[in-house]
């Protein structure tokens, strides 16, 4: 399920730029925020991706934080920074924070 939303997360945004209806929401800001980043999210974004961690786009990893954290839909990260510590064996670890912000955007229907 992961995967099926990440994909969407990131081909989502492409779609509703093209939208051009007039039932499609304004993107709303989202000023800089910090998320931590688990060792088990990574793994899922690793597999999602088949990249090895240091390869993740931060942009993915910004905006599957986001809803992870219940933000919403998509966030479409204009500036973003990942920063990542050594792989550890407990899932549940902090091993990492992504700095990023940009427009939250919805689904057109």
């Amino acid at each position: 399920m992961r995967t099926l939303t990440l994909m969407s997360a990131l081909i989502l945004p492409l779609t509703l730029a093209a939208c051009g209806s007039p039932d499609c929401p304004e993107p709303e800001p989202f000023p800089m925020t910090t998320f931590e980043v688990s060792e088990e999210l990574l793994a899922d974004l690793e597999a999602a991706f088949d990249l090895e961690r240091s390869e993740l786009p931060c942009e993915a990893v910004c905006d599957f934080v986001y809803e992870d954290e219940g933000g919403g839909e998509n966030l479409d990260a204009s500036a973003c920074e990942l920063t990542l510590e050594d792989p550890s064996e407990d899932p549940q670890a902090i091993v990492g924070q992504v700095e990023c912000e940009g427009e939250t955007v919805t689904e057109c229907d």
